[in-house]
Formats: C-alpha cells, sequence, structure tokens
C-alpha cells in the first residue's frame, strides 16, 4: 500500500487507490429476455430460398420446393428465367467466337459481361434476402410468360 502511495504521490495525486473488490461477490444475473421474441425458423428459410432463387440452376430448389410462398415463387420464376436467358446469350456468344476476328473482340467482351452478371445475382441475392420485390426488367415480364 505504501509504494503505490508513495507512487501516487510522485505524480501529485495524494488519494489513496481504491479498495480491491471483494472475493465472494456474486455476478448480477443476466439480462432477462423479452417473453415476445420467438425464433423464427421459417424466416430464416425463405431467406435461404430467397437467395437461392438467383445462385443459377439451384433457383429450381425453391421453385419447386416452396410452391406455396409467393415472395419465394416470385423470386424463383425471375431467377430461373435468368439463368435461362444467360444460357442462351452464352451458347449464341460461343458460337460467335468462331468469327476470327469477331471471336477475340467477343472472348473480352463475354468475360465483362459475365462479371457483370455474376455482381448483379449478388445484388438480386442481397436485395431478396432483405425482402424486397424486385423486378428486373424484361426478366420479370418473361418470366409471367413463361411460368403462367
Amino acid at each position: 500500500m505504501e509504494a503505490i502511495l508513495v507512487f501516487n504521490e510522485m505524480e501529485g495525486n495524494n488519494t489513496p487507490p481504491p479498495p480491491p473488490a471483494p472475493e465472494n461477490q456474486t455476478p448480477p444475473p443476466p439480462p432477462t429476455e423479452p417473453s415476445e421474441q420467438k425464433p423464427n425458423n421459417a424466416g430464416d428459410v425463405n431467406v435461404l430460398m430467397a437467395i437461392l432463387s438467383y445462385f443459377w440452376i439451384f433457383a429450381l430448389i425453391p421453385l419447386f420446393v416452396e410452391k406455396e410462398d409467393e415472395f419465394i415463387q416470385f423470386h424463383a420464376k425471375q431467377g430461373t428465367t435468368l439463368f435461362l436467358v444467360e444460357i442462351v446469350l452464352s451458347v449464341v456468344l460461343s458460337i460467335l467466337s468462331f468469327v476470327p476476328i469477331l471471336g477475340c473482340i467477343l472472348a473480352v467482351g463475354e468475360m465483362l459481361l459475365f462479371l457483370g452478371l455474376f455482381i448483379f445475382h449478388i445484388i438480386l441475392m442481397v436485395k431478396a434476402s432483405k425482402g424486397e420485390w424486385y423486378k428486373i426488367p424484361h426478366i420479370y415480364e418473361w418470366s409471367l410468360k413463361i411460368f403462367s
């Protein structure tokens, strides 16, 4: 105690240090959770299914599994239609890539296009996981025609 007091006096502070905490003191009880909160496992499944809706071929899983959920069906139909459009686009660009000069130009354009589509898929997954009903221009209308 004297060493601490001497050290405090050297700093110009003459107040004694606080007393040590008692060793047998019990910790305070943990805070109680409100009884209204219930685990929402259905919400977690919906978020997973909404994300799967824009994960290329996996869009078929929510399309066939969650038939009663309108939100999941909305995204699954859009995601499946987007996947089909990407397949058609890939086939067309692959055929055009056999043209000698055009093929080199299309190779770079195709890489940039599919990088952009990958980023667009991530954005759609985030929007769906937040519960947004985002309509992709043209894809939404095509999905209504395909799945009606």
